[in-house]
């Protein structure tokens, strides 16, 4: 005869806190506007800590990006010249 394994009764659904844990403090829930308003605020306190470039600083790094820009502009101009001689003459 084969011996049958019976369930442990649950006490609850629910987790009981045992007894040497102490009790978490409850938190209030703040209202979303409250929420927002903490979020803005520690924007404007990072914001306040940038290190913002100088006029000369921007006018220089500008001119380098656009020069960076102009140069990668005619590498791919002639790449796409050189392939599409390329190409024609196959097509003939």
């Amino acid at each position: 005869m084969a011996t049958v394994d019976t369930p442990k009764p649950v006490n609850s659904v629910r987790q009981q806190r045992q007894p040497d844990q102490p009790k978490q403090p409850e938190q209030k829930v703040k209202s979303v506007w409250s929420r927002i308003g903490d979020r803005w605020r520690d924007v404007l306190s990072e914001i306040q800590k940038i290190t913002w470039p100088s006029p000369q600083e921007t006018r220089n790094l500008t001119i380098v990006v656009m020069g960076i820009s102009a140069a990668v502009g005619i590498v791919l101009s002639l790449i796409d010249g050189g392939l599409t001689l390329i190409i024609s003459q196959f097509g003939k």
